[in-house]
């Protein structure tokens, strides 16, 4: 069969990072391959075209648009589950919201060993070289004054970058990030993490290769040397038993089942729904559960799935905009970007409880383009911080079938809540003296969502069981900690090893402990860049990053 040093199984934001700086290593010249169960994201253009954003998300072919489980918190509403399927994963179809979060999601609320802020700091700064992200220009934002305004009325000061977190920290009002950059006055290119950092990977390098239209149906595990063992087992207590030794595959064109060695580590990176999936399906997860599957339990290890969390979203929508108003704008300007893109501003508050996303758009269709005739504010809040945890578990034993997939959203009765003070304070932002004067009618006598009817706590409670959408952000489900012997369902360490299995490691969202105050994509991206250092350190090849 053939064999590589390293597999890595996903081919998106973490992955395409984590095996290209792996493929780049000048000491260890290791050969990588990189396995996607999607095809060449290059077979659709609107992949790299920022102004096809929306429609990129979707195409089902890209976005096979899984659902939850009903959801008890959603008054029994089964929600979309984005899975990006292609080159650059869920990098491919996202949006291309450019915020990492804050100081305070490494340093308190992951708090490991290993992942503070000072520690991962470093591979920020090297992302924000190397993408070369794209900032919303101020003048180019109608009524960005008005926002602005409304904005600082409420307390929130303008923030010139919030992503400079060394600096600026995160608070404030600021113009929208985005990872696109433009490349002329009629196009903005979407950026991912395959283009940023595998295609000139692929270019230099005859050490890599890549799988698509490839499903791993399980990592293949193999019971370690005895010797070898007796060795390590006094050096690293969470070693022993078992060992990765390649992954069965299987070719999604030819229908063919096959087997691929690696001398070195497994990797997986194949994203918070699909990892832990993986791990079940190769006999590693809750043992009970497992074997009521007939799957052989070959490592215990029962936090494998669990802690799934994922944060949540409400669209409001403001009262139309005065029609004399509208006509005085001639023509809106028409940019790179998707238009709603192009005007977005974004709030985000002290506390970290709430994300505001704020921009202009056509309301009876806010994807339109033009010509726009009636116009309203978008008023997008994510409530960043969640209680509630559900689990990703296994329908069947069989690799092809979708997981079972329950997020519990809303499953905790403060979450709820906040998203009462969240609508409120997003009206609040809507209905400052800067704005009220450009609706029809009396301030928010027509707001369209959720509408002026809807006032009371309880009436505002219901509207958002409701109304509530998944954030897209799922992490969780293979949960890391350094403090390894304290907790069973911590999955892996500081270095992103598996439990008790060695040359097998995980890099990507899953193993987040707690969401960011931000969009996960940067997160994986961060996670691949230091995975990919963890592992040149422990193999003694130390000529890049190793920060």
């Amino acid at each position: 069969s053939l064999s590589y040093d390293y597999i890595v199984v996903g081919a998106g934001s973490a992955g395409s990072a984590l095996a290209a700086r792996l493929a780049s290593n000048s000491v260890s010249q290791a050969t990588v391959l990189l396995i996607e169960e999607g095809g060449w994201s290059n077979q659709w253009p609107s992949v790299d075209d920022a102004s096809l954003g929306i429609e990129t998300f979707l195409t089902p072919q890209l976005n096979p648009l899984w659902t939850t489980t009903p959801q008890t918190g959603a008054n029994g509403r089964q929600m979309g589950q984005p899975r990006g399927k292609a080159t650059g994963g869920s990098g491919a179809i996202y949006l291309m919201d450019w915020v990492l979060g804050r100081k305070d999601d490494f340093d308190q609320r992951w708090n490991v060993d290993g992942w503070r802020w000072s520690d991962v700091s470093p591979y920020w700064d090297e992302m924000r070289s190397d993408w070369q992200t794209r900032t919303n220009q101020a003048d180019g934002i109608v009524f960005r004054d008005e926002m602005l305004n409304s904005a600082q009325q409420n307390g929130y000061q303008y923030n010139p970058d919030f992503n400079d977190l060394n600096v600026n920290g995160q608070a404030g009002i600021a113009e929208m990030q985005f990872a696109a950059k433009d490349v002329s006055p009629e196009l903005a290119e979407k950026l991912n993490s395959w283009k940023v950092y595998v295609e000139p990977t692929l270019r230099d390098k005859d050490n890599f290769d890549v799988l698509v239209y490839t499903r791993v149906n399980k990592v293949l595990l193999e019971t370690c040397n005895d010797d070898k063992r007796k060795k390590k087992k006094k050096k690293k207590k969470n070693r022993h038993g078992w060992k990765a030794s390649g992954v069965e595959i299987y070719g999604i064109g030819d229908g063919k089942t096959s087997v691929i060695r690696a001398r070195k580590e497994v990797i997986l990176c194949a994203g918070t729904l699909e990892t832990p999936k993986l791990l079940m399906l190769s006999g590693i997860g809750d043992c009970d559960e497992l074997q009521a599957l007939d799957i052989e339990c070959k490592q215990a290890v029962p936090g494998v799935g669990k802690n799934l969390h994922d944060d949540v979203q409400l669209w409001l929508t403001s009262p139309p905009l005065k029609k004399e108003i509208v006509d005085s704008l001639d023509k809106l300007p028409k940019n790179v970007m998707t238009f709603t893109n192009e005007q977005t501003m974004i709030v985000f508050d002290e506390l970290a409880e709430f994300e505001h996303v704020w921009w202009l758009a056509n309301f009876t269709d806010p994807a339109s383009f033009f010509p726009l005739d009636e116009l309203a504010f978008f008023h997008v809040v994510y409530l960043q911080h969640p209680v509630s945890r559900g689990q990703v578990t296994l329908a069947d034993n069989d690799p092809a079938s979708t997981p079972v997939i329950d997020p519990n959203y809303l499953g905790q009765d403060d979450d709820k809540e906040m998203l009462v003070e969240a609508i409120k304070t997003s009206r609040r932002l809507l209905y400052g003296d800067a704005m009220t004067g450009l609706y029809e009618g009396d301030s928010d006598e027509h707001e369209i969502r959720p509408g002026r009817q809807v006032q009371s706590d309880d009436e505002l409670r219901e509207w958002a069981i409701d109304n509530f959408l998944e954030g897209s952000h799922q992490v969780g489900t293979a949960k890391m900690s350094s403090q390894w012997e304290d907790d069973v369902m911590n999955v892996v360490d500081n270095r992103l090893r598996v439990r008790n299995i060695e040359n097998l490691r995980i890099a990507d969202c899953s193993i987040v402990p707690e969401i960011v105050t931000g969009h996960t994509n940067q997160v994986a991206v961060l996670i691949g860049l230091k995975g990919a250092d963890l592992i040149l350190q422990d193999h003694g090849d130390r000529d890049v990053g190793a920060y």
